[in-house]
């Protein structure tokens, strides 16, 4: 394997992982704000750390969706030349991918009337929303990065 496709799959590990971090606080507030579902009369036992988890994997996703995103379609501008606006956009596009695949999938399986419509929106702008926060903080950790590795 060539070193930049080392670089650049470490890169969206890292985004990733990161993003999965940050997303994991929102998850929580979620589960206070809405309880236990009422329709959850069987749930497991540990479903609170299932949850915990469904926020975390889809913030990760999210992350890995906005790094490759971001390659593709910035590929010849360098952190330094792309604005804290164009980030934030670019994640917010990045982390509305992951939950509206979602949502292509349960309009495919159960059709429009089975659908949650507020609880959608809401989580899809709720992703927007954490996506943009979060390119604007990997954003201004890379740069912090480069500026470490220039003054070394």
């Amino acid at each position: 394997m060539s070193s930049a496709i080392v670089r650049r799959f470490r890169a969206v590990l890292v985004t990733a992982v990161s993003w999965a971090l940050f997303w994991l606080p929102a998850g929580l507030l979620d589960v206070l704000i809405e309880g236990t579902p009422p329709d959850c009369l069987f749930c497991p036992s540990n479903w609170f750390v299932l949850f915990l988890g469904v926020w975390s994997l889809t913030g990760a996703a999210s992350g890995a969706a906005f790094a490759v995103l971001l390659m593709i379609a910035e590929r010849r501008h360098s952190l330094a030349e792309l604005s804290m606006l164009r980030m934030a956009s670019w994640g917010a596009i990045g982390a509305a991918v992951v939950p509206v695949a979602f949502l292509a999938i349960a309009l495919a399986k159960y059709g429009l009337e089975e659908v949650a419509w507020v609880r959608t929106a809401f989580v899809i702008g709720l992703a927007a929303g954490l996506g943009a926060v979060c390119a604007i903080g990997t954003l201004a950790l890379a740069r912090r990065g480069q500026t470490c590795s220039l003054a070394a």
